[in-house]
């Protein structure tokens, strides 16, 4: 932290986390959530952790509402993979003898993932709006998960080395696309 010129770095990261988990809306029910309110039925008697560190577990609490409290100056956000149900894409391609070979199927990802671009252009702008003076938000895209040429992913087909790294991209286009219409940063990793 003292390196890169931080007075504080926290991270609210959630793993399986979904849009629902950044920002909720009147229609957020946590318990469909990774994100969890706090509150008596949530805390274990036996744990006693102050406020703040409270605040700072992941998946505890959505992302927004520890933002608003603790103001950072810089945010790094990557969302949207599991609103589209990557895990259980990829489980598919390694399970099953071809994935998403015809047409049809593509298409029907290919607008899953379209659908999703108005919730983020919505969720970056929110999160841009709770952010004042000279503080930043960036996007950050997907990394490729495996390389099209890659012989170390022998457990994929030529077919779906390719196909997972074109969702890949067709996810980060997605993701650029929301972050342009939201007017926040995009980064391409």
């Amino acid at each position: 932290n003292q390196r890169l010129g931080f007075d504080w770095f926290g991270s609210v990261a959630c793993s399986g986390a979904e849009m629902k988990d950044v920002s909720y809306s009147r229609d957020y029910y946590p318990e469909n959530s990774q994100a969890k309110f706090r509150n008596d039925n949530n805390i274990d008697n036996d744990v006693r952790l102050g406020e703040y560190l409270l605040d700072l577990i992941p998946g505890y609490n959505t992302q927004q509402i520890i933002t608003q409290d603790k103001s950072p100056s810089v945010i790094t956000l990557s969302v949207g993979g599991n609103d589209i149900g990557f895990g259980s894409i990829i489980t598919a391609c390694v399970t099953q003898p071809e994935c998403y070979t015809s047409r049809d199927s593509r298409e029907r990802l290919a607008d899953q993932i379209d659908e999703k671009i108005p919730e983020l252009a919505k969720l970056y702008r929110s999160l841009r709006e709770d952010m004042s003076g000279d503080k930043l938000l960036y996007i950050v895209g997907y990394p490729s998960i495996i390389r099209h040429d890659s012989s170390c992913a022998s457990v994929l087909s030529p077919h779906e080395r390719s196909f997972a790294s074109s969702l890949i991209d067709y996810l980060n286009e997605a993701v650029r696309s929301a972050a342009l219409r939201a007017g926040v940063r995009f980064v391409d990793v």
